[in-house]
C-alpha cells in the first residue's frame, strides 16, 4: 500500500497587538483622515499548515490603522523604538 501526503510549511510575518501598548488617533496617510491606531509587534514565524510554531525573526513595533490595516513606523511620542523598522519588507 502506498501512502501519499503533502507537508505544507514556510514562514510569514505576523502582527500581534502589544499588551498594554499605545492606542490612539492619528492621521492615516492611506485613509487621508484621522483614524484609530493600535501598537503592534511584528515577527516572522515558521509555519506548518499555516499555524505559527516558533519565531524566526523580530520585526520590532509598529502602529496599524484600524480602518485600512496600513502599518507605519511608531510616532515620536511613543519613545525610541529599539529595533529600526522598515515596514516595506512586511508587505
Amino acid at each position: 500500500m502506498q501512502l501519499n501526503f503533502i507537508i505544507i510549511f514556510g514562514t510569514r510575518w505576523h502582527f500581534r497587538p502589544v499588551k498594554g501598548g499605545w492606542d490612539g488617533t492619528l492621521n492615516c496617510p492611506d485613509c487621508r483622515s484621522p483614524q484609530r491606531f493600535v501598537e503592534k509587534e511584528a515577527f516572522r514565524a515558521f509555519t506548518l499548515y499555516w499555524m505559527p510554531l516558533f519565531r524566526t525573526a523580530d520585526g520590532g513595533r509598529l502602529v496599524e490603522c484600524c480602518q485600512c490595516q496600513g502599518r507605519f513606523d511608531p510616532p515620536q511620542e511613543l519613545g525610541p523604538d529599539p529595533v529600526p523598522l522598515d515596514v516595506s519588507h512586511f508587505l
